[in-house]
């Protein structure tokens, strides 16, 4: 990480490296971001640690779960772990927020939160690398005003897990700010990316008339929201995500969730990399989100 928060994608050390990288994946912009999946690591050690509190039972893990999880049979030992990272996580985060930011208000968009809303940097006209995404379908042609539904969703969860280390650390004043941020953001979510019509998740751009609409294309990344938790059991979006992800005409296959719906124009199209092929990744997180909202809706 350098001074101002930014984590290079790939660091290519030494000469042989270098020359089997292609010269056009060299070069690093400090301005480029990438998915925060570290932070989903960071929740499951807050998960572990979680359990390990007194009165919590460790000898519901396996043999080999409690081996994984043997630092955090020790709170204090963990705690210390995660007050060592935490200036560092914090930094790039402020980092993606500085970084990343979407425009809302030069387009007179409707909103919770006037700040709350970003974009990838490092766009072309077929791809977003930077998003993980490489080639799923975005708005055409691109705009400096367009707002990537995936982008607001991990930083939906970096806020998460950010408030979940400060709360754990006793930090409640950044607790508190960061459970702001994560209120504005779901909120937003909502607010700039929900389209009635689609009933689904969009990424936004700016028409020939300088108006913010929405651009849909179904799939992995109108998922998000609900991939990354930033949606509630009882929230009125869940049932059509659930949906999507269950129609054998959308995105459901006996080998697993589609990347991109059947009826998209784009489906299968060009390089086919993130249209239609289907992704271990994000089938591991649409199984987690089920299991975790499933646990919650049972508790309630």
């Amino acid at each position: 990480m350098d001074e101002d928060g930014w984590i290079a994608r790939e660091q290519i050390l030494g000469l042989e490296a270098r020359n089997k990288v292609p010269p056009e994946f060299r070069v690093q912009y400090p301005h480029y971001a990438n998915p925060p999946t570290l932070f989903m690591v960071l929740e499951s050690i807050l998960d572990k640690l979680e359990s390990s509190k007194p009165g919590k039972k460790g000898g519901d893990l396996n043999a080999a779960d409690r081996l994984r999880s043997i630092d955090f049979e020790n709170r204090d030992l963990a705690l210390a772990h995660l007050r060592s990272l935490y200036p560092l996580l914090k930094r790039q985060y402020f980092w993606f927020k500085k970084t990343q930011w979407g425009d809302i208000k030069s387009y007179d968009r409707e909103a919770y939160s006037t700040k709350e809303a970003y974009r990838w940097r490092g766009r072309t006209v077929m791809h977003i690398l930077t998003s993980g995404f490489d080639d799923y379908p975005r708005a055409q042609p691109p705009h400096p005003g367009e707002l990537h539904v995936d982008l607001i969703s991990w930083m939906g969860m970096m806020t998460r897990a950010l408030r979940r280390v400060a709360s754990a650390l006793g930090k409640t004043d950044d607790a508190e700010e960061f459970s702001g941020y994560e209120d504005a953001i779901k909120r937003n979510i909502d607010d700039l990316h929900w389209d009635d019509a689609a009933q689904t998740f969009c990424d936004a751009t700016i028409d020939e008339y300088e108006e913010s609409v929405h651009v849909c294309h179904k799939g992995y990344v109108s998922l998000m929201p609900f991939l990354t938790g930033m949606l509630a059991p009882d929230s009125p979006r869940l049932k059509p995500v659930l949906d999507l992800i269950g129609d054998s005409a959308e995105l459901w296959s006996d080998y697993g969730i589609r990347s991109l719906s059947k009826k998209d124009p784009n489906y299968g199209k060009d390089e086919n990399y993130w249209r239609s092929p289907v992704w271990i990744n994000i089938n591991y997180m649409i199984l987690k989100s089920l299991y975790v909202s499933q646990n919650i809706i049972g508790c309630l």
